[in-house]
């Protein structure tokens, strides 16, 4: 069964620092302050009432934690301290006015023990609240120069493209008008380069954009298609086996079958005929398995794969692939048979997919 969330699976040192500021942080208003603070001291009062009409105890003592633990929730920078500190003098108070005979000939000292726990607590609380405001403010750094740098980035590769573009149109030019054979040669290599270039600056584009939106459910199918779309199969066949899955990715999903397509169609040679997508569930999961019928992969090559810049083209498809997949805890690995054309298979852990059932 699908849950109505899916997990979110960004950064878990991010989501931690983000859990904390929304739990601590999100009541920093004036208003809310006020309130806990006038909480904190109608508490102080009713604890001080309490210890001084009734039998004396530890048990009552404790009762002090409570507005200590509410400091938590303020930008009372040394509301701890000071509610420590109220918290003491009102201790001391009840021992000498208190109405109630007390049995325990010791119970200055108790309270003197006490008084020590709070301030320790305090103390707990003050160094915790000053690192979660330090963890906030770096991750807010953070993200402010994540994003100058992404807009740097895209304003960056929009003029390295449009030079590019300009470069491919005076080649193409003096190619109409060069009848040396060798120089036509150098330019097709420059030619090629550039389209090189291009992909480059396009994977670019596609890892800065990874893990920038929180996952989200994924029809595999509708991404299959899209990937599919986008590419010229020609009259290879994809066939798509997988039902009403869906799986909890990051919002470049399609690029993994985009890439393990396209790898196919290159390499599969005239062999190739057919790309077959299918799953397969086992004890630890769901396997979603990409293979065709083209020539297969060189056994040499398979232990490298998945290097970034390992391959004829950018090296980048398949590392790519790894790179989007890990975001959610998914892996994918090379089962290929030599001789049997070429077969990758996605495992995706419990909790991370779904499949619909029809009644």
């Amino acid at each position: 069964m699908r849950t109505d969330k899916p997990r979110n699976f960004v950064n878990k040192e991010k989501q931690s620092i983000m859990r904390m500021k929304n739990n601590l942080l999100s009541f920093h208003d004036d208003k809310t302050d006020i309130l806990i603070i006038i909480l904190i001291l109608f508490s102080l009062l009713l604890i001080f009432i309490f210890d001084a009409i009734t039998p004396l105890s530890l048990t009552v003592w404790i009762l002090y934690f409570f507005p200590l633990i509410l400091t938590l929730f303020t930008r009372w920078k040394n509301g701890p301290y000071i509610v420590t500190g109220i918290s003491t003098v009102l201790t001391y108070i009840t021992h000498f006015i208190s109405p109630v005979d007390i049995a325990i000939s010791n119970d200055l000292i108790n309270r003197v023990f006490f008084t020590f726990l709070l301030t320790t607590l305090a103390f707990l609380i003050s160094s915790y609240k000053k690192n979660i405001d330090i963890l906030y403010k770096s991750e807010e750094s953070a993200r402010i120069a994540n994003k100058k740098l992404n807009l740097l980035s895209s304003i960056t590769r929009h003029d390295i493209m449009n030079q590019l573009l300009t470069l491919n149109g005076f080649l193409s030019l003096f190619k109409e008008n060069v009848k040396d054979p060798e120089l036509v040669h150098f330019l097709d290599r420059s030619d090629k380069a550039i389209q090189i270039i291009e992909r480059q600056i396009l994977f670019t584009r596609d890892y800065q954009s990874m893990g920038i939106i929180a996952p989200s459910w994924q029809n595999v199918k509708e991404s299959i298609n899209k990937a599919k779309d986008a590419l010229t199969v020609g009259s290879v066949t994809v066939d798509i086996d997988c039902a009403d899955l869906e799986v909890v990715a990051d919002p470049l999903f399609d690029k993994v079958f985009y890439n393990l397509i396209d790898n196919s169609l290159k390499h599969g040679g005239e062999k190739l005929t057919t790309i077959r997508i299918w799953t397969q569930e086992t004890d630890s999961g769901l396997v979603l398995i990409c293979e065709d019928n083209g020539v297969g992969i060189q056994v040499e090559d398979r232990p490298f794969l998945f290097t970034r810049g390992f391959g004829k083209n950018t090296g980048l498809g398949l590392f790519l692939i790894r790179e989007i997949l890990d975001i959610t805890g998914m892996t994918i690995i090379e089962n290929s048979i030599t001789g049997k054309g070429a077969r990758f298979e996605i495992t995706v852990p419990k909790g991370v997919y779904s499949v619909k059932t029809t009644y």
